[in-house]
């Protein structure tokens, strides 16, 4: 499903620095709007944004079906317990509508790229976007309350002796890239250091150096 991973920064560094970290999908938010021709963006609507919306109707289902069953035959505790993996499953399904959502607002910014005029249909899928993403926001709050480990630890930014200064957790805590998909289709920027999260200084090391 490389498809509903979120383009990392890394991989809008020049070439030879932007080897594949995590899986990617098989183009750019950059080229879909600058490259791509009509027919190209044609395809990746019948293609990977139909196979998204697809998908994401199915697990709703699944999801619905999960927590029918466990109200109906499971006791209290199970069914406390059978939440986590639902809301994760929740979370997935709107993770893929959202994909979904900023591809199709990306394919309709191509008119203010090309022929330089607003467009409503963009900013209407973008709503929409944020709605899904606020929707799955709600499900990670939940899901916070029952982390078996400080939030401060492992899901909010910290002070350590890491590259990163924030927990593993942190990114999810407010689905930064999410977000950050939706601000790059809103406003076309596609480079490494837009609303990015990470310091490639103090990863590769140059910031220990200085020290």
């Amino acid at each position: 499903m490389s498809f509903m991973a979120a383009l990392d920064p890394s991989a809008e560094l020049p070439w030879t620095f932007n080897n594949p970290f995590q899986p990617r999908p098989d183009f750019t938010y950059s080229w879909l709007l600058r490259k791509a021709s009509r027919e190209e963006a044609e395809v990746v609507l019948k293609g990977p944004v139909a196979f998204l919306e697809e998908y994401a109707a199915k697990m709703d289902r699944v999801v619905k079906d999960l927590e029918r069953e466990s109200k109906a035959h499971a006791s209290p505790e199970i069914f406390l317990l059978s939440q986590e993996p639902t809301r994760a499953l929740q979370v997935t399904a709107l993770r893929a509508k959202h994909r979904a959502l900023t591809i199709r607002a990306l394919v309709a910014q191509r008119k203010r790229h090309f022929w330089q005029t607003t467009t409503h249909e963009a900013e209407q899928l973008l709503l929409k976007a944020v709605s899904v993403r606020q929707e799955a926001q709600d499900l990670v709050y939940l899901q916070e309350r029952v982390y078996r480990y400080p939030l401060e630890l492992v899901a909010r930014e910290r002070e350590d002796f890491t590259a990163y200064h924030f927990g593993y957790l942190y990114p999810v805590s407010n689905l930064a890239f999410w977000k950050r998909g939706e601000e790059q289709v809103r406003n076309l920027h596609f480079h490494a250091l837009y609303l990015n999260i990470w310091n490639f200084r103090r990863i590769i090391g140059l910031e220990s150096l200085c020290n």
